[in-house]
């Protein structure tokens, strides 16, 4: 029948699979918390500061202790207010920091894109280190406009699992890193992004986000920079 797909074992696995996953992370609630203390404009960009709290729930650690990495993205939006219309959206800037447990060294790892991953050896250090205050290079002030009222929006989003590393854990677990096509668990990873998005949230291993929004601040002239 077009549009469906054909019962397999691998669908059933992978609902057995996530299932015990969630049944054995404590169902608390995510206490995920961000917000935006200040936005200014220094040495020509304007820059914000901003503080992520209780990023490790329960949840989060009890899934890396157990294998499974958190990828934690950050999107900064900058948006334009308008008086007799809706607020315009002028740019967006994001980043993403992956967490995963590297069970040879015994140790949790930081990994940002362009930067040594940071590796430590318990969670508490890791919360540390996601939770330090952030100061952000956003957009050079010469793109905005002096006098215009401007706001600064963050958007932090936690996502426990992705295809991709059920992926990365299949080739590792068949010792066929590269080529995964033929790892163990193979069918897995050939579902559908949905199937596999609608079981993973079906037993509370979605994604979770949570969004903070700065004051409002305007440009000054260019010989008026004051930064945060």
């Amino acid at each position: 029948m077009p549009g469906t797909l054909p019962p397999t074992p691998s669908r059933g696995l992978l609902a057995c699979a996530l299932a015990l996953a969630a049944a054995a992370v404590p169902w608390s609630a995510w206490g995920l918390s961000a917000r935006v203390d200040e936005v200014g404009v220094n040495d020509g960009f304007v820059w914000a500061r901003a503080q992520l709290e209780d990023v490790l729930t329960t949840r989060i650690r009890s899934g890396v202790t157990r294998g499974m990495p958190a990828t934690l993205t950050l999107r900064v939006e900058l948006w334009r207010r308008r008086a007799i219309w809706f607020d315009k959206l002028e740019s967006t800037w994001e980043t993403q920091q992956r967490v995963r447990y590297d069970v040879w060294s015994e140790s949790y790892r930081l990994e940002r894109r362009g930067a040594t991953p940071l590796v430590v050896t318990d969670l508490d250090s890791l919360e540390a280190a996601l939770e330090q205050p952030l100061r952000l290079k956003l957009w050079p002030s010469s793109d905005l406009h002096p006098g215009t009222r401007y706001y600064v929006s963050l958007l932090a989003q936690i996502e426990p699992l992705t295809v991709d590393d059920v992926r990365e854990i299949e080739g590792w677990l068949s010792g066929e890193v590269e080529d995964k096509r033929h790892a163990g668990l193979g069918g897995v990873t050939r579902l559908p992004s949905a199937v596999f998005d609608a079981v993973r949230n079906a037993v509370g291993l979605g994604d979770v986000s949570v969004r903070a929004q700065s004051p409002d601040f305007m440009v000054p002239e260019a010989d008026e920079d004051d930064g945060p």
